[in-house]
């Protein structure tokens, strides 16, 4: 299996644009723009999940939709509570053990997605990457998602997917 981890692209501030609080703050024009180049790389790239799974905060359900007008889910978009900001790591990884997909990509937020991939490539021990705003990994899985049985296969940032 491969498993896409999909930091959300650039976001409004809470007060900007009306948003009164952190869960509806959505992707800046600049933040659309920039994700959608980013998406497009990763479609040029090869990168096809069956499926995209996202937080459902706002910024990153937008983030989630730019890529699956670029990369075309055969099982389109949904929602994940256990991808929200802070939500426990355990749930979302009994989650994916039972994920049958040969490509899913999760789309989530800064430092879960990092600790996420630590815990699935080396059972954690602190962060094993840092994700700037769009930018994207691939995990590769010998079956299905399995803690510490992860391989890094790329970590690619935002400007150079934006290049592509």
């Amino acid at each position: 299996m491969k498993l896409y981890l999909l930091r959300h692209g650039i976001a409004v501030d809470v007060g900007e644009e009306g948003v009164a609080c952190d869960a509806d703050r959505m992707l800046s024009a600049k933040g659309r723009k920039r994700t959608g180049k980013v998406v497009a790389g990763l479609a040029r790239l090869g990168c096809q999940p069956e499926r995209i799974v996202s937080s459902p905060l706002v910024r990153a359900a937008q983030t989630a939709q730019l890529a699956a007008e670029h990369l075309a889910p055969e099982r389109g978009v949904s929602l994940c509570e256990g991808l929200a900001p802070g939500a426990p790591l355990a749930p979302l990884l009994a989650w994916l053990e039972k994920q049958t997909e040969n490509a899913l990509m999760l789309v989530g937020h800064m430092p879960d997605l990092a600790d996420l991939a630590a815990v699935l490539l080396v059972r954690g021990a602190g962060p094993a990457m840092t994700f700037k705003k769009a930018g994207v990994c691939c995990l590769s899985f010998p079956d299905r998602v399995r803690a510490g049985e992860g391989c890094l296969e790329w970590l690619i940032q935002p400007k150079l997917l934006r290049l592509c």
